[in-house]
């Protein structure tokens, strides 16, 4: 059975329930969101955050490399053959 062989009836019912379906993930996304900041909080009521400093172990902070330059000659190789001589 293709989509083409159902009724406009049948289509529209099956539209509804579609949008019904996304509907209630969407109020159980949002019930799940308000239950998380009720016991977590927003993190707004912290007066004075920690400075946040990236580490690579326990007592390096992480900084970028500096970057490592080469000069490179490559010789060109090409395998196709030369159609134009």
């Amino acid at each position: 059975m293709d989509v083409h062989d159902l009724s406009p009836y049948t289509k529209l019912n099956i539209t509804g329930l579609m949008n019904r379906f996304v509907l209630l993930l969407y109020r159980q996304l949002l019930r799940g969101c308000r239950e998380f900041v009720n016991e977590y909080g927003t993190g707004n009521s912290i007066a004075t955050p920690a400075e946040f400093t990236p580490r690579k172990g326990h007592l390096d902070p992480q900084l970028p490399d500096s970057p490592i330059i080469r000069a490179v000659d490559y010789q060109r190789v090409t395998r196709r053959a030369n159609l134009f001589h």
